[in-house]
């Protein structure tokens, strides 16, 4: 993966709709830090220890591995709620409305068979979402970084060229590696 514009769009909007679902449920873990694209944030948003050369060569094969995940959970949120007995706008409706409802149990314009099917697309949701926010957090821990390094990594990323420069070739290493693992 190179963190250019063009080559970069595709996987930064499925991290904004990753983040986007996962903020609905509340387990905004990896994606909250990833809405905005490497490398275009403000200036001096975040101070980190710096990045040693190893430590970014790990961070890369982790963010791969979490890229990857990342687009599966993607599909598999787009496969469920195709699936559902609501379609996909009906559903988010419903979902806007039961957050303002804050737990209320009768919500206002939703059908008890609405309610039902809302609440099982849910849960089958948050169940895919878990597994795979596991999966990710495995990845990250397999590269011997603490989850919140990587997600400081992230957050640097936004503002800092330079970092974003030396992560590309590792990037693209690891696009390579996975072309020539197929």
């Amino acid at each position: 993966m190179q963190l250019t514009r063009d080559t970069g769009e595709t996987t930064i909007r499925t991290w904004r709709r990753v983040a986007a679902i996962t903020a609905m449920f509340g387990l905004a873990a990896f994606a909250a830090t990833a809405q905005e694209e490497p490398g275009f944030g403000s200036p001096g948003e975040t101070e980190i220890e710096p990045v040693a050369q190893e430590e970014l060569e790990d961070f890369a094969v982790a963010f791969y591995e979490v890229q990857i995940l990342q687009t599966q959970l993607d599909e598999e949120i787009n496969e469920t709620l195709d699936e559902s007995e609501l379609d996909v706008q009906r559903f988010y409706e419903i979902n806007e409305v039961a957050q303002a409802a804050d737990g209320e149990p009768d919500i206002p314009g939703v059908s008890d068979d609405e309610l039902e099917a809302y609440q099982d697309t849910l849960r089958e949701l948050i169940d895919i979402q878990t597994v795979v926010q596991t999966r990710m957090i495995e990845a990250v821990e397999d590269q011997e970084i603490e989850v919140d390094r990587f997600n400081e990594i992230i957050v640097a990323l936004r503002t800092d060229e330079a970092l974003v420069e030396r992560l590309r070739p590792l990037l693209e290493e690891q696009m390579e590696q996975a072309q020539e693992n197929r």
